[in-house]
């Protein structure tokens, strides 16, 4: 939000990107933008604090920031009065190329890192500096007088008159040329090396390298065939190449979490290569003109470009929401499970995780599960319990399911006077029966208790343990607190489960079962 204001003020003050603006507006970008970065990462923290962490805020936070990189970059060209020219596209493929190839680093090594210095905080600071100074200085243009000189350093006699001549913006883009050529080569070398470790080709993952590429030989080549979008629609085609690489970025992302292979394609690029095409079979005599021509055609074609990109990002962004919601049962901007800190332990209190009031039950349970065992007046043989519904109430916290017509045998077995006609079963009932009721309310008392695993909990287990037979396994899926990788874990797994993504334990064989790690949450397949 902070950065789109930016964008939309600038674009009102200096559509052109070469006008100067009234200090404020380059006040606000700087108020802007350092907000931005630190609710950055203000989100993330939040996540971790409510335990609300997940793939879904991942690709939030790293498709906002994908989508802010070029414009963000739009509006440093605005600051900076770099003009519609070659310029802008040079300041906006070194962001963009340096995201694309620390997403791919995130990719192939499970980790993200950043350079020495880093884009999303040394970065944004210096930009934010430099709309500061933007501001004192009355407006863009200051940055087009001659480094050296304003600064106050005299001429050295070997260095050209060109050189020194070289106003700010030149400097800037060779040092972001080097510290763009430091940071590839630092993520290349560093993806090598973790792939060697783990005894893996480290010479593939540079195929993934080949998207960046095309995409970067089909832009210049398209401006440099029509120049009248690159000296007169720059914003809009910039805006394009952005969602550009905030699609590829996405798709890298999505890979990442659900570890399927690398995702080569783009289909953004099918139409700027036709383009592409259309003008240099005209350039090279094949045909005599572009069939879009050069002027209002080559205008639509770039706004269609704008519209595609645009829709199809946004089913792409709509696509993965409602998947994951679906999928991991969670809301997308309000929290549908709220975390409660625990406070059982210490105070008795009852307490609420992920949404479900466990302890209310457990303490109801326990406390009437003694006289349940003991009583020679329930009705152990009258006792149904529905297989679904059972399973739903024990997780909402409500009653367990009993017959209808036998639910006075609960409230005998609770110390109220039984009913004058109401007797234990017969002695002569199944005992296969008999066992599979008691059964059903132990398994009754397992499903809450893994909800929540206090020491009062496994003291049940441990007692019910001669009691029943041993709980029928299952197969969950478990979510890494760290890298929110998914694990297909076994119920009764004998063995340590290591996550894949960052080798965090997931869970440890205890009492014949997986008792999972403290921050792990699972669904049962």
């Amino acid at each position: 939000m902070f950065v789109v204001f930016n964008f939309l003020t600038v674009m009102w003050y200096n559509p052109n990107l070469d006008t100067d603006c009234p200090p404020w507006v380059y006040a606000s970008c700087a108020l802007g933008l350092f907000l931005y970065q630190t609710f950055d990462a203000v989100d993330g923290m939040q996540a971790r604090r409510t335990r609300q962490s997940g793939p879904l805020g991942e690709l939030f936070d790293h498709s906002v920031d994908a989508c802010n990189t070029g414009l963000s970059v739009l509006v440093f060209a605005a600051a900076t009065n770099m003009g519609q020219s070659w310029m802008t596209f040079i300041a906006l493929f070194g962001s963009t190329m340096t995201f694309y190839v620390q997403t791919w680093d995130e990719y192939y090594t499970q980790v993200l890192t950043l350079g020495v210095i880093s884009g999303p905080v040394e970065g944004i600071l210096t930009i934010c500096l430099v709309y500061i100074i933007t501001a004192i200085m009355g407006g863009g243009s200051f940055w087009h007088q001659p480094m050296l000189e304003t600064i106050g350093m005299p001429k050295p006699s070997f260095l050209p008159s060109q050189v020194y001549d070289l106003p700010f913006t030149y400097w800037y883009l060779g040092y972001g040329s080097l510290v763009l050529c430091f940071s590839i080569g630092c993520s290349i070398m560093n993806v090598m090396k973790v792939r060697r470790e783990r005894g893996q080709d480290p010479v593939s993952p540079l195929y993934g390298l080949l998207p960046l590429a095309v995409i970067w030989t089909l832009i210049p080549a398209y401006l440099y065939l029509q120049p009248v979008i690159l000296e007169n629609y720059t914003i809009p085609f910039g805006v394009f190449v952005s969602l550009i690489n905030a699609y590829s970025v996405g798709r890298i992302i999505i890979g990442h979490l659900t570890q399927t292979s690398f995702p080569y394609q783009n289909v953004l690029l099918y139409p700027l290569a036709l383009g592409v095409l259309d003008s240099a079979g005209a350039l090279v005599g094949l045909w005599s003109a572009p069939v879009l021509g050069y002027g209002v055609g080559q205008v639509a074609f770039t706004f269609g470009l704008l519209g595609l990109a645009v829709g199809v990002y946004g089913s792409f962004v709509f696509d993965i929401i409602t998947t994951i919601c679906d999928y991991v049962d969670i809301w997308c901007l309000t929290i549908k499970y709220p975390f409660v800190e625990e406070t059982e332990r210490k105070t008795g209190v009852s307490k609420k995780t992920n949404g479900i009031h466990v302890s209310t039950w457990n303490q109801r349970l326990s406390s009437c599960l003694p006289q349940l065992l003991t009583s020679s007046n329930f009705d152990w043989w009258k006792v149904r319990r529905l297989p679904e519904q059972g399973q739903a109430r024990a997780q909402s916290g409500t009653k367990p399911y009993l017959h209808p017509n036998r639910s006075k045998s609960l409230q005998t077995s609770l110390g109220r006077p039984p009913h004058p006609h109401h007797t234990r079963p017969s002695p002569s009932a199944p005992l296969i029966n008999y066992l599979a009721d008691r059964l059903s309310l132990v398994k009754m008392v397992l499903a809450v208790d893994l909800l929540n695993p206090t020491p009062q909990a496994e003291a049940r287990k441990h007692k019910l343990k001669t009691l029943v037979p041993q709980p029928r396994s299952f197969f969950m899926d478990v979510k890494c607190p760290g890298c929110f990788t998914i694990t297909t874990v076994f119920s009764h797994a004998q063995t340590v489960v290591i996550c894949a993504g960052c080798s965090t334990v997931l869970c440890q064989p205890t009492g014949g079962k997986a008792r999972l790690t403290e921050g792990c949450s699972f669904r049962r397949k």
